[in-house]
């Protein structure tokens, strides 16, 4: 993985994670790699939600108090991260169910969980 020059906890160098904490590329590698459970918006973006391991914590200890990372990637290519808590995954959830149950029938199917799906 390409190094980068931190600042205060976020990457100062110029690019796709500028301004991001220092988790941010290991988590998005995770997610090319297929880690985590992904979620397809009526509105075409994508987000991948990544579980925290322990290991993760000790490395980067802004991530102590926080279940999962939530990763994504804008059209212009650049990379979001934040750390979320167990019930903000809950409510990750519950508003893609009802973002799809709100999609007229016949115009696209309604997704499955991201759970379900993986």
């Amino acid at each position: 993985m390409q190094h980068y020059q931190i600042v205060d906890g976020r990457i100062a160098d110029p690019g796709k994670f500028e301004g991001e904490r220092a988790w941010v590329p290991y988590y998005y590698e995770l997610m090319l790699d297929g880690a985590g459970w992904g979620f397809d918006w009526p509105d075409e973006s994508e987000t991948t939600v990544i579980p925290i391991y322990a290991s993760d914590r000790r490395q980067w200890a802004d991530l102590q108090g926080y279940a999962y990372v939530v990763i994504e990637e804008n059209s212009q290519g650049f990379v979001f991260g934040q750390a979320i808590t167990e019930d903000t995954f809950g409510e990750i959830e519950a508003q893609h169910e009802r973002e799809w149950s709100t999609v007229e029938e016949g115009d696209q199917d309604a997704a499955p969980s991201a759970k379900e799906a993986h």
